[in-house]
């Protein structure tokens, strides 16, 4: 299960770093109070993606362990329930 989630941080990295957060302060930058908004809005993205990466790398070392030792089956069978869940959790 560890390894499902180490390989989904992955994915979560490449959607964080999308252009999608350079939008959103664009945005904020044209409302009321805007600076303040998208100054607080973009350090928290740097924080988040800071963590991130934290995260990702002290897990990837017990990650490679996993990933050598699972068996060829479980690994996409535990993704596919990962994404099962999130796509449930999406229609609640």
């Amino acid at each position: 299960m560890g390894l499902a989630f180490v390989l989904d941080l992955a994915y979560a990295a490449g959607v964080a770093i999308s252009p999608t957060p350079i939008v959103v302060v664009l945005l904020m930058l044209f409302s009321p109070s805007g600076r303040k908004n998208a100054f607080a809005f973009l350090i928290g993205w740097a924080v988040g993606l800071g963590l991130l990466a934290f995260v990702l790398f002290w897990l990837l070392d017990s990650g490679k362990a996993m990933l050598e030792s699972a068996s060829p089956f479980s690994r996409p069978l535990i993704q596919i329930l990962l994404g099962a869940l999130v796509i449930w959790l999406g229609n609640a």
